[in-house]
C-alpha cells in the first residue's frame, strides 16, 4: 500500500486523477487498518511479509526496466534493431560503431562540427503541427544545410549533409534544371541505415538519373503527399517514384489520419508554401533537437534516475501499454478502414502529378518478414488489397517482391540477417529494377 500510495503521489497526474487516486488510497488505508485490529499477530507478520516482498519485486523490476535488462522492455525501433546489430556483428566478428546517436552528435560537435539527427516526421503524426511564433507550421523535412546523423544498422553511421531544405541531396539540387525525378517515401528512401551514395537515392543518380530525394523517416501516406505538393510539385517532374512500405505504412496512416491539418492536403490547392519558410522550420527544428537532448541528458543524471525508479515510472508505463495495446485484430480492422483514404491519397498524388504531364510510378517494397517470419502469405499486410487498388488507380506498378522473392538467400539482403531496413545490396537491385522498368516501359 506504501509503494502505491508513493509512486501515485509522485507522478505527474492531474487534479482529478489525483482526486481518484486520492479517495482510493484513503478507501484502501482505511480496510487495511480495520483488518489490523481483527487479525492475529500470526497473520499480521504473514501479512507484513507478503508486501515487502510485493514491495521489493516492484522495485526490483522497476530496476531492470529502467537499465534496459528486462526482457519486455520497449524501446524505440531504432534503438532495439542497434542493439541487436551490435550483438549479431561481434557474433560475426565484424565491427561495429557501439556509440549511440547522442554521442555520434556530440562528438562531432567537440569537433567544432555542427550536426543534427534526421527529423522523424513520427514526433508530429496525429497532430496539427507547431506553433511558430505568430506562424503555424508543419515541417515535413530536417534542417537544412547540416550535417545529419540518420541511423545505424550495419556497423556504420548513416550521415549525410542535407540540402537546402533538409532533406538527402546535394547541395544546389534545386537550380538543377535537368531534374526529371522525384522520389516520395519514409525512412526507406530517406537513406536509412546505409552510407552515402548507397542508399535508393544515390544508386539511382549512379545510373544518369536526375532526381530530387524528398524521403523522410517516419513519413506516412499524407505527409508524403504533403511533400509532393509542398516540394515536388514545383519541379513539374517528368517521373514521380512513390515509394509503399508495406509493413507500416498503412499503420502509419491511422495516426496520421486524425491530423486535420494534414488532411487538408487532399484539397488541391492547399500549401503552407513550406519552400519559402525554411528559416522557420530551421529554428522550430533546432529548439526541440536541443531540449530532446537535454531531456536525455537529464535521464543520465543519478538524481534523475533515483526520481524515475522511486515512482515505479517504467514499471507504470509498461502496465499501462499492455493494458491499452490494441488486439491483433483491432490493429486489423484499423488498418483495413484506412485503406479507402489511402486510396484517396494516390488518387490525389496521380491527378497531381498528370496535371504537369508527368508519371506517378508506384514502388512496393516488401518487408522482412515476408522472408524471414512464420507468418507469410499472399495477403501479408494486404499486400494483395493494396496492390488490387493502384492497379484501379491506373498506376504502373514496380514491385520489389519479385526481384527479393527470387534472389538465392533473401535474408542476405538485410543488415546481419535481421528485421530492419535493407542492406547497400538491396538498394542496388532496387535501383536496378527501377532503372530497367523505365527504360522499358517510359518514353526514354
Amino acid at each position: 500500500m506504501a509503494v502505491l500510495i508513493h509512486s501515485i503521489f509522485l507522478s505527474p497526474l492531474s487534479p482529478e486523477q489525483l482526486t481518484k487516486y486520492y479517495l482510493v488510497a484513503v478507501a484502501g488505508i482505511l480496510l487495511f487498518g480495520f483488518a489490523l485490529l481483527k487479525w492475529r499477530e500470526e497473520t499480521k507478520v504473514n501479512f507484513a511479509l507478503a508486501l515487502l516482498s510485493i514491495g521489493f519485486a516492484l522495485y526490483l523490476l522497476e530496476v531492470l526496466l529502467f537499465f534496459g535488462v528486462a526482457g519486455g522492455i520497449r524501446k524505440p525501433t531504432e534503438e532495439r534493431i542497434r542493439l541487436e546489430g551490435i550483438k549479431r556483428a561481434q557474433q560475426s566478428g565484424v565491427p561495429f560503431d557501439k556509440r549511440t546517436k547522442l554521442q555520434v552528435l556530440m562528438d562531432l560537435r567537440k569537433e567544432g562540427i555542427e550536426a543534427y539527427p534526421g527529423f522523424n516526421a513520427f514526433f508530429l503524426r496525429g497532430t496539427g503541427g507547431v506553433d511558430v511564433g505568430e506562424d503555424h507550421i508543419y515541417p515535413l523535412g530536417g534542417v537544412s544545410n547540416k550535417l545529419t546523423i540518420l541511423c545505424n544498422e550495419s556497423g556504420e553511421w548513416s550521415v549525410y549533409q542535407s540540402d537546402e531544405h533538409g532533406f538527402n541531396n546535394p547541395p544546389g539540387i534545386y537550380e538543377n534544371r535537368a531534374l526529371d525525378m522525384v522520389l516520395i517515401g519514409d525512412s526507406f528512401t530517406h537513406g536509412a541505415c546505409v552510407k552515402p551514395g548507397e542508399d535508393i537515392g544515390g544508386q539511382l543518380r549512379q545510373r544518369n538519373r536526375q532526381l530530387l530525394n524528398l524521403g523522410n523517416i517516419g513519413n506516412g501516406p499524407l505527409a508524403e503527399l504533403a511533400t509532393l505538393k509542398e516540394y515536388g510539385a514545383p519541379l513539374r517532374p517528368r517521373i514521380v517514384l512513390w515509394f509503399y512500405y508495406e509493413e507500416n505504412d498503412i499503420e502509419g496512416l491511422i495516426s496520421e489520419k486524425k491530423s486535420s491539418f494534414l488532411l487538408q492536403y487532399l484539397e488541391r490547392d492547399f500549401s503552407q508554401e513550406l519552400l519559402k519558410r525554411q528559416p522557420e522550420i530551421d529554428q522550430f527544428l533546432v529548439n526541440y533537437i536541443k531540449k530532446q537532448e537535454k531531456s536525455q541528458a537529464s535521464r543520465n543524471r543519478l538524481s534523475y534516475k533515483f526520481r524515475s525508479i522511486s515512482r515505479l515510472y517504467d514499471l507504470r508505463r509498461e502496465l499501462k501499454f499492455i493494458i491499452s495495446k490494441p488486439s491483433p485484430r483491432e490493429v486489423s480492422q484499423r488498418e483495413a478502414s484506412s485503406l479507402p483514404l489511402f486510396r484517396k491519397i494516390l488518387s490525389e498524388a496521380k491527378d497531381q502529378v498528370n496535371s504537369w504531364d508527368g508519371q506517378l510510378y508506384f514502388v512496393y517494397l516488401p518487408a522482412w518478414d515476408r522472408y524471414g517470419g512464420t507468418s507469410n502469405n499472399d495477403n501479408l499486410h494486404y499486400r494483395n488489397d493494396v496492390l488490387s487498388l493502384v492497379e484501379d488507380l491506373e498506376i504502373p506498378i514496380i514491385d520489389f517482391h519479385d526481384v527479393i522473392s527470387t534472389h538465392p538467400d533473401p535474408l542476405s539482403l538485410f543488415p546481419f540477417r535481421m528485421p530492419a531496413h535493407y542492406a547497400a545490396e538491396g538498394y542496388r537491385l532496387l535501383a536496378e529494377q527501377i532503372d530497367t522498368y523505365l527504360r522499358l516501359n517510359s518514353a526514354e
